[in-house]
C-alpha cells in the first residue's frame, strides 16, 4: 500500500490535530465485486466500527472525541 501524510495548517477556525491525514493508494479493486464491502471488511478487520454507506457532508465539522476514516 502507498500512502502520504498530509499536516494540515491551523486555519483558526476548526480544531487541528498533530496528526496528518493520511491517504493510502489502490487499498481496493474497484472493479473487482462491491467496493462497499470491500472496505467495510478492511474496517471491521482493524476494529473500526460506526460504519455506514453514505454520502459526504457539503459542510465543515469536525470530530473532538474521535478520528474519521473514509473509504
Amino acid at each position: 500500500m502507498l500512502y502520504t501524510g498530509h499536516p494540515f495548517a491551523d486555519d483558526g477556525d476548526i480544531p487541528n490535530s498533530r496528526l496528518p491525514v493520511i491517504l493510502y493508494a489502490r487499498v481496493i479493486d474497484p472493479l473487482d465485486g462491491s467496493p462497499e464491502e470491500a472496505f467495510e471488511e478492511i474496517f471491521r478487520a482493524h476494529g473500526w466500527g460506526g460504519m455506514w454507506t453514505d454520502g459526504i457532508y457539503d459542510f465543515h465539522h469536525y470530530h473532538s472525541t474521535a478520528h474519521e476514516v473514509l473509504g
